[in-house]
């Protein structure tokens, strides 16, 4: 084992990886790849593995470890156990879900502590230092001057709430460490930028690990954020927002929002929370949050993102609405919000739930909810294309309200229900449309289709269409252009060049996902 240090200004701030040389290969931790005699690249039949990790922590901080593999394809690479060692001892075991994975690490003993995380996929180990800072900057109130940077020499202390006022800028470079005291919020009606890197990512974290920081409220305003890791937040009880009724980590009221390769890791609260405002987010992991973010009247646009794991990932009953994403009403009627190339695994209520908002769901993957993959209720439209459900309670449901549901080229395997019309409401109506063409719902353990309305106790008529698909239900089976047979997969699930569904497509593709 061989280690690469960085020396880095200021006595708080060293840090070791380890590149690790096993039968899968040599590894290295994707924290220093800027280390010109590192690696160029951690590739391992075309995927590159990020470690995202801080370079050393305070005694008693508890941080998040994050893998994130991006260049996978998402609906290959399932589900792998992990374990994690500190110290060459076990210490959890976890799982991979489709190329993202969190733990987290925290000791009271200063000095070297070695962790590794392996499984069937390459191993990653670092060396995190533990080291009392020599001093911290203290902050609270107004900013100004010198207090708008924020830099990596001396970790911040937020004591009390923060105001970056209007015309002014907070600065947050590479590198920095703030904690916060309980229930403490910075209140953003300038503007917020923060440049953590790969390497050096910024970590808002809890002061006290049992006390848990406020938040970031964007009061018309904007941030520009990356490589930032949130963990411990959302925890003042007294300033809740939506339906779930938590405390958001970042929230953009009016305002906008850039997140690239943000990190929100066992908050208290939700992830984000939005109001009239335009958020985007590219590249981020949202796991074990009371919900991954709740958007009213929003214009949303997330892309190749991971949300897992809500609110705790626990065998545990729970039932608080802990969605994936909750989008209510739209911004703009003429853009809808966009949800492309993203994971949601696991959660107690809804990966994605629409009330009354105007979406596109694009080439995600929706699987293991104990409710609905997507929930549509109440007015304007969804449109679900390219998408693969995988057991969940059902995989799309068109529910009470007037809700247009577009379903094409999806794939419904494994859950409870593959498709439905209606839900369990009896005393709400749903009166829209379910539009379902050159899909695949097949294996669902109740029903690969189902209209069935709960206030009636019967079907409502011509409400689910089903067109050009496969679903081996003889209500739908001789619908125009539907076939049956039993379709054959690869492992993308992707059909087979031989498989029943092959050429089948309204305009002459293959049904399912492409």
């Amino acid at each position: 084992m061989h280690s690469l240090r960085k020396s880095l200004a200021g006595s708080f701030v060293v840090f070791a990886c380890v590149i690790l040389s096993l039968s899968v290969g040599s590894i290295y931790c994707g924290c220093s790849k800027s280390d010109p005699s590192s690696p160029d690249t951690n590739d391992t039949d075309g995927w590159q593995f990020d470690l995202i990790a801080p370079d050393t922590i305070p005694p008693g901080i508890e941080i998040p470890l994050i893998i994130q593999i991006e260049t996978i394809e998402k609906r290959s690479y399932g589900w792998h156990s992990a374990a994690v060692y500190i110290d060459d001892s076990p210490s959890s075991t976890l799982t991979l879900k489709r190329g993202a994975l969190t733990t987290s690490f925290s000791s009271d003993i200063p000095g070297y502590h070695e962790v590794v995380i392996s499984g069937s996929f390459p191993a990653y180990g670092c060396s995190l230092v533990v080291a009392e800072p020599s001093g911290y900057r203290v902050l609270e109130g107004h900013l100004s001057g010198d207090d708008l940077l924020w830099t990596r020499e001396t970790p911040i202390h937020v004591q009390s709430t923060v105001e970056i006022d209007e015309g002014t800028t907070l600065i947050i470079e590479a590198g920095t460490l703030v904690l916060l005291d309980e229930d403490v919020a910075l209140r953003v009606e300038g503007a917020i930028e923060v440049y953590g890197t790969e390497e050096d990512p910024v970590i808002f974290a809890p002061r006290f690990t049992e006390e848990p920081w406020g938040n970031i409220y964007l009061d018309h305003s904007s941030a520009t954020m990356q490589w930032t890791v949130f963990t411990g937040g959302g925890g003042n009880e007294e300033a809740t927002f939506g339906h779930s009724d938590s405390q958001p980590v970042l929230f953009a009221d009016v305002s906008q929002a850039n997140l690239d390769h943000c990190f929100f890791v066992d908050n208290p609260g939700k992830a984000m929370a939005s109001y009239l405002a335009e958020v985007e987010l590219h590249s981020c992991i949202i796991t074990r949050c009371d919900t991954g973010g709740e958007h009213w009247s929003s214009q949303v646009t997330i892309t190749d993102s991971w949300f897992l794991d809500m609110p705790n990932g626990t065998s545990e009953e729970i039932d608080d609405d802990n969605d994936g994403i909750y989008l209510y009403d739209a911004l703009d009627d003429s853009h809808p919000s966009l949800i492309r190339d993203c994971v949601f695994a696991t959660g107690k209520d809804d990966a994605i739930d629409h009330n009354m908002a105007i979406v596109r769901v694009e080439s995600c993957v929706i699987e293991d909810f104990d409710n609905e993959g997507i929930a549509a209720s109440n007015d304007n439209s969804i449109e679900i294309v390219n998408s693969l459900f995988l057991n969940n309670e059902q995989g799309v449901e068109a529910g009470y309200g007037s809700p247009t549901v577009i379903v094409d080229h999806c794939v419904f395997i494994g859950n409870e229900t593959g498709i439905r019309f209606g839900d369990w409401y009896e005393w709400r109506d749903p009166e829209g449309i379910l539009t379902v063409t050159n899909s695949i719902s097949v294996d669902n353990s109740l029903y690969n289709c189902w209209n069935w309305v709960a206030s009636t106790g019967q079907a409502r008529e011509n409400a689910l269409q089903v067109t050009y698909s496969l679903v081996n239900d003889i209500l739908y089976d001789y619908g125009e252009g539907n076939i049956t047979g039993e379709p054959s997969f690869q492992e993308d699930y992707l059909l087979t060049p031989n498989s029943p569904g092959i050429g089948a497509g309204s305009d002459g593709s293959n049904l399912g996902l492409y």
